[in-house]
């Protein structure tokens, strides 16, 4: 168990002494069931495994939260969607271990698109930092290419406005 980033372990807002609502009010968190969130990404056709092209249901618990949090970054490592991921960093607001999390979605994002560095490429050389994007990348990792695909979830449309 952590202490909440969000409350500091207080299990209240300070604002408002309210319970906080990204702990849910308990103040702290468990560490992430990796299996599971990698379970609840996977889809099983005919005995083989394919990462879901669509966003995992529900966004009640912390489970859910991680799972959506680390579909949506493993589709930004990979170039599958490289718009910022704003809506799934604001699902785990608070969340400790959200740089695990983060990490554990760029092993994903290897392993499903080839690459974790899409976004990171294409962000980067927006701001100068790169100069030479390496050739056999998915094309949301260039000036100009793609930003996302058809799989996009609804609520985060507005980003591509």
């Amino acid at each position: 168990m952590q202490n909440c980033t969000r409350c500091n372990g207080t299990g209240k807002n300070s604002y408002n002494g309210k319970a906080c609502y990204a702990c849910n009010g308990t103040g702290q968190f468990s560490e992430p069931d990796y299996k599971q969130i990698l379970k609840s990404l996977l889809i099983t056709r005919k005995s083989k495994q394919t990462f879901r092209a669509s966003a995992p249901k529900g966004r009640d618990t912390v489970e859910e939260k991680r799972s959506y949090y680390v579909w949506r970054l493993t589709r930004f490592h990979g170039g599958a969607d490289v718009t910022m991921p704003v809506m799934a960093e604001s699902y785990i607001s608070g969340d400790p271990f959200a740089k695990d999390l983060d990490k554990f979605a760029g092993m994903i994002a290897q392993r499903v698109y080839g690459t974790q560095m899409a976004a990171a490429y294409r962000w980067g050389s927006i701001f100068g930092a790169v100069k030479n994007i390496p050739g056999g990348l998915p094309g949301s990792a260039y000036p100009g290419g793609y930003v996302a695909d058809k799989n996009k979830p609804l609520e985060e449309l507005a980003e591509l406005i």
